[in-house]
């Protein structure tokens, strides 16, 4: 492998960036092994792998304004990868940068997948949520003769007059018949 001396790190990561800019996606650095202290014991560190992470911030108009920069710890995705059978590049017929990109494209992947798996839970909660309250207004307004806006105001006055989440107000309304 050649060396090239008017390729630096300061070259790279300038690359990198100018690509990140240019494209208006988010950017991911390679995954690099920056290991940190263990806790209660000095000397002593623990493995860790780390891939920096820049999202291009732009206005309504497209105008790059800035960038968000931040690391995300890959430990425990780059150690299921090798746990899994590729134990290291040495053991593989693959030189260490296509190495360095499999794990951080796998790692990439791992880490949306999360995101996608968060997203759908959390569009669930609140989907189940939206259940709820939709349940509950009717029910008030059927028993007390009100408007569905009138039963909503009284549900949002109890969770809030008890310092209790709406969807929960809501949840014992319908499943317990919690009088509002």
């Amino acid at each position: 492998m050649s060396h090239d001396p008017h390729v630096t790190s300061e070259t790279n990561i300038s690359a990198y960036f100018e690509r990140v800019f240019r494209s208006a996606r988010r950017g991911y650095m390679p995954v690099h092994r920056y290991d940190l202290s263990s806790s209660g014991a000095p000397g002593v560190f623990a493995r860790n792998f780390w891939t920096s992470v820049t999202t291009p911030l732009r206005d309504q108009t497209g105008h790059l304004y800035g960038a968000l920069h931040h690391a995300e710890n890959l430990t425990s995705i780059v150690e299921s990868i090798w746990e899994s059978g590729l134990s290291s590049p040495a053991g593989l017929t693959m030189d260490q940068q296509t190495w360095n990109f499999l794990v951080t494209t796998l790692a990439r992947e791992v880490l949306a997948h999360q995101q996608a798996r968060r997203n759908a839970e959390q569009l669930q909660h609140a989907l189940t949520s939206r259940i709820f309250i939709e349940q509950a207004k009717g029910m008030i307004a059927a028993r007390e003769g009100i408007s569905i806006d009138q039963a909503f105001a009284r549900l949002r006055q109890h969770a809030r007059r008890h310092n209790v989440p709406l969807h929960d107000v809501a949840r014992a309304v319908v499943e317990l018949g919690l009088s509002v």
